[in-house]
């Protein structure tokens, strides 16, 4: 199974800040959940704010995963920027962009267009 097959069984969940569960996710637990359905551990990071530290969600991604310099592709995981901090995450598909979107109240699958494109700050694989 692919990182984003594993990402779209939360397809349509509702967006919960800090959520891990089938119940509620955020961007940083549906990454965390579905890499860990493929076999893949990241440590989790708890405890932070609605609006987190955009150095310090760069500094987990730093640790844990490869970056890498070029476009994203299939299974990459995008670090992109709401506002003007890089505080928000999703996994590259097929068809775009699957992520847990609070503007959205759930995960969700759409394309990667120029209105995410513009907010792309990193690129990762696993």
């Amino acid at each position: 199974m692919e990182l984003y097959e594993a990402a779209r069984t939360f397809l349509g969940t509702p967006f919960k800040h800090q959520g891990r569960y089938v119940h509620g996710v955020d961007c940083a637990g549906l990454v965390i959940l579905s890499a860990k359905m493929i076999g893949q551990e990241i440590i989790d990071i708890e405890g932070y704010h609605r609006m987190p530290d955009d150095k310090a969600l760069k500094l987990a991604m730093d640790s844990q995963l490869t970056r890498v310099y070029r476009e994203p592709i299939e299974n990459d995981i995008v670090l992109m920027a709401i506002g003007k901090n890089a505080q928000h995450i999703g996994i590259i598909t097929p068809n775009g962009i699957i992520h847990a979107y609070e503007g959205a109240g759930k995960v969700v699958e759409h394309n990667f267009d120029a209105r995410w494109s513009k907010r792309l700050r990193g690129v990762y694989a696993l």
